[in-house]
């Protein structure tokens, strides 16, 4: 009854615009409806937008359009739930996988009485639907194992369809890579067997902390739908090299000669592993092995301490029958569960008096007093390898004062290395003073960058009558500044800055918005608390006039940072301070910025690479600005 009175109202209101309007619907379930003479066309259409092969969707999927007709009717459908209000349809569809099918509107006049409805199939429609979860899996580390704060989780993921992205902590990792994943239809279905099963890799340290204990992490794997699968996996986190110290024999030698045990402590946050230890013998220039004086290097291990956080060792293989009257450089080695090692150095002697001659009033002894580069004025305890600066100036006293004269055409000197990638330069010539050089070689080249400072210890002896004294060591290593330059050098740039071409985090001038480096805009972004860095005025003029928030991502690296970043350039501008990350969010913010970092003399990188950040450069000392890049001859475009 209440479909009849809806027909009579309504084909009251058609029955003036008879040829204007489509006929009414009916279909499947329809109404009843009075038969008619003629009716009016009708017409239905099915929109692209989430159709497959260009789209995947996710449970329930669905797929609409639009139909052309008046009056009451229905849509019915091959798949899914179907319906309609007005002119638009929609059919819903919530198992998973391919779904295909026609729609069918029926438009019937009711003014009139019409011998047939009028009726319009759509085209076939097909929509991919991803009703299931993706699954991943951890390679590394091993559950409960142990890893370092600077490595990567690694695993694998796979969907029936397409994966998204794993998120871990403020990190992610999309599997699309630089694919545009959605457009206005929907979320573009790619048909990518890498797509449905790949590898993947998030920083430990977006995950964890430096605690000590055993640590959960949680990952949330999405397909590119949104279905979401949590991964949880346990793991300890080591964070920094074992410590370790030598106790015995301390100061001018052992305890108990009689007895020249070696002993002392070592620790680690998370699981020691190994220890060793190096006895040298630096008036003979020989090494002990366990059992015998050898030349060149030779490690002896030291058991016990495997597995433990802290413990105390003890070597006591070496006798005073072993001993002779000299200087000994004793170094200890601590390896963790992760192979970080922390080493110490310690020296000894047994001392012998000797007389010059048949003045047997007089003994001697002998140290070093001075090492310092020769080069500079300032920051003498540093260097590096570039010829104008590695030119090294040893001095030793000789004790009482009165006997030096007599004494200093006798002094010898012995240089080693502090660190495996010190290695060992040229012996100094003979003398007092003497100098020695850094240089590469003898001392082992590091194209990847050295992992830490270079650093020497200097011993000086006396050989006279027949037998040598020796001296405890001084050492010269290289400060913070110069061990950033060095990878410069050691990496071959092009340009190697000076120090004073460096600013300090501490003494940074901050010319309004563009601070050293804080928790949301990173001005330095290397490894140390100094940089090259003399932009930014530069950046606070373009903040200035664009307005708005500017998150600078990524400032100035060091060299070796830089390196680490896969899609890094090896000369980028911004090992030489000359070029800022500056975040955005849309693609008309990115225009607005690139359009005034053009005219205030930058050259940007194109849309096509960096669409979520603009790359901005002022470039000197790095590589000149690519010709299609923007900058002033060419404009800022979106690819």
């Amino acid at each position: 009854m209440l479909g009849y009175l809806r027909q009579v109202l309504f084909s009251s209101l058609l029955a003036a615009v008879i040829t204007s309007f489509p006929g009414l619907v009916l279909g499947v379930d329809c109404p009843p409806y009075e038969p008619s003479y003629y009716c009016l066309e009708t017409k239905v259409t099915v929109g692209s937008g989430g159709q497959y092969p260009r789209y995947i969707q996710k449970s329930p999927g669905s797929v609409s359009g639009h139909t052309e007709g008046a009056g009451f009717g229905c849509v019915t459908g091959g798949v899914g739930v179907c319906g309609w209000s007005g002119h638009d349809w929609s059919c819903s569809i919530t198992a998973g996988g391919l779904a295909s099918g026609a729609v069918t509107y029926t438009a019937n006049l009711q003014s009139e009485t019409c011998e047939y409805p009028r009726t319009a199939t759509s085209p076939t429609f097909s929509i991919l639907v991803d009703a299931g979860n993706p699954q991943a899996t951890i390679s590394f580390p091993d559950s409960g194992g142990i890893v370092k704060i600077e490595d990567n989780i690694r695993g694998e993921a796979t969907d029936d369809y397409q994966l998204g992205a794993i998120y871990g902590g403020a990190q992610h990792y999309s599997f699309l890579g630089t694919r545009t994943g959605h457009d206005d239809g929907g979320t573009i279905y790619f048909n990518d067997d890498s797509l449905r099963s790949a590898s993947w890799e998030l920083p430990v340290s977006a995950v964890t902390t430096c605690k000590g204990i055993l640590q959960g992490a949680t990952f949330y794997l999405s397909d590119a739908v949104g279905n979401t699968t949590e991964v949880n996996h346990s793991m300890y986190v080591d964070c920094v090299a074992p410590v370790i110290s030598i106790n015995e024999p301390a100061g001018d030698g052992w305890t108990d000669p009689l007895k020249p045990v070696i002993r002392g402590n070592a620790s680690d946050d998370i699981a020691l592993d190994k220890i060793w230890l190096t006895i040298k013998d630096e008036t003979a220039d020989r090494y002990w092995d366990g059992s015998d004086w050898v030349a060149g290097g030779a490690l002896i291990a030291v058991a016990g301490g495997a597995g433990e956080i802290t413990t105390e060792w003890e070597y006591s293989g070496l006798t005073k029958d072993n001993l002779r009257s000299g200087v000994y450089t004793i170094r200890a080695y601590a390896r963790d569960k992760v192979g970080r090692i922390g080493s110490t150095m310690g020296g000894s002697a047994y001392k012998k008096r000797y007389y010059l001659g048949s003045k047997k009033f007089t003994a001697f002894d002998v140290n070093v007093k001075t090492v310092t580069n020769e080069r500079r004025t300032t920051a003498q305890d540093s260097f590096t390898t570039l010829s104008s600066e590695n030119s090294i100036f040893i001095l030793a006293e000789i004790l009482p004062a009165r006997v030096a004269p007599e004494l200093n055409g006798n002094v010898r000197w012995t240089v080693a290395g502090m660190n495996t990638q010190s290695g060992r330069p040229s012996e100094p010539v003979g003398g007092n003073p003497s100098r020695f050089r850094v240089s590469v070689p003898p001392i082992p080249a590091w194209p990847s960058g050295r992992p830490g400072p270079l650093g020497y210890r200097v011993f000086a002896r006396v050989e006279q009558d027949g037998g040598a004294i020796g001296s405890t060591g001084k050492s010269i290593l290289q400060d913070e500044l110069d061990q950033c330059r060095q990878e410069y050098v050691d990496m071959n740039k092009l340009t190697k800055p000076g120090r004073a071409d460096f600013t300090n985090a501490a003494t940074y001038v901050n010319p309004g918005d563009f601070p050293f480096a804080n928790s949301t805009s990173k001005i330095n972004y290397g490894q140390y608390h100094w940089a090259v860095f003399s932009i930014g005025q530069i950046l606070q003029d373009i903040r200035n006039e664009y307005g708005g928030v500017m998150l600078t991502s990524s400032g100035y690296r060091n060299p070796r940072f830089n390196a680490s970043l896969p899609k890094s350039d090896r000369n980028s501008p911004h090992i030489y301070g000359e070029a800022a990350d500056i975040d955005v969010d849309t693609d008309d913010e990115w225009l607005e910025l690139c359009d005034i970092a053009v005219a205030h003399g930058a050259c940007v990188e194109p849309h096509s690479i960096s669409s979520g950040w603009v790359h901005m450069g002022w470039p000197i000392l790095a590589p000149a600005c690519r010709s299609t890049w923007p900058h002033g001859a060419v404009p800022c475009e979106l690819d």
